[in-house]
């Protein structure tokens, strides 16, 4: 029966060929290869444009270790391996729309509010609105703003003046 390289405990059937644990396998001393290399092999460059991530992937976003074992977003490690560090505060937004895309000529750094009116969430969906779904015009006047959210004034004066018809 084989055992673990760093505690020579027995291995289990399911477990690593070479190491009992994840903790075992991280306080090994072999030598890992280096990131560029794991990073490239995992990129496939598609005629669009776009350099698709074919490693691990978690909520449509490809991930890689980079050090200690803590994956980091794909798209953040390409852009610092070509381009430089992400401005504290800042982050990346994607300008194909393509999450498991890492090219960095697809990628912009801007502020988290730019990032979500850009989406496609009800955030960015309520703040593109030009009309009610009545019809009336969301600008100027018109327009009453509750705890960050629009609301149309001519359709809750029309709520308004159906609930006074209901109650007399």
């Amino acid at each position: 029966m084989k055992s673990c390289e760093v505690c020579g405990q027995p291995l289990r059937s399911r477990g690593s060929k070479r190491f009992c644990s994840r903790a075992c396998y991280w306080k090994s001393d072999f030598p890992t290869r280096p990131l560029a290399d794991r990073f490239w092999e995992k990129v496939d460059k598609q005629p669009s444009g776009c350099w698709v991530w074919t490693g691990s992937i978690t909520k449509g976003y490809g991930q890689i270790c980079v050090r200690t074992g803590r994956p980091e977003l794909a798209h953040r490690v390409a852009y610092q391996l070509l381009r430089g560090d992400i401005p504290i505060g800042l982050e990346l937004d994607h300008l194909c729309r393509n999450r498991a895309c890492v090219n960095p000529g697809h990628l912009e750094v801007v502020d988290n509010r730019t990032n979500c009116l850009r989406g496609i969430g009800p955030t960015a969906i309520n703040a593109r609105m030009t009309h009610c779904k009545r019809g009336h015009e969301l600008n100027g006047s018109n327009v009453n703003v509750y705890r960050g959210m629009r609301f149309c004034r001519a359709c809750a004066h029309l709520r308004y003046e159906a609930k006074k018809r209901a109650h007399s």
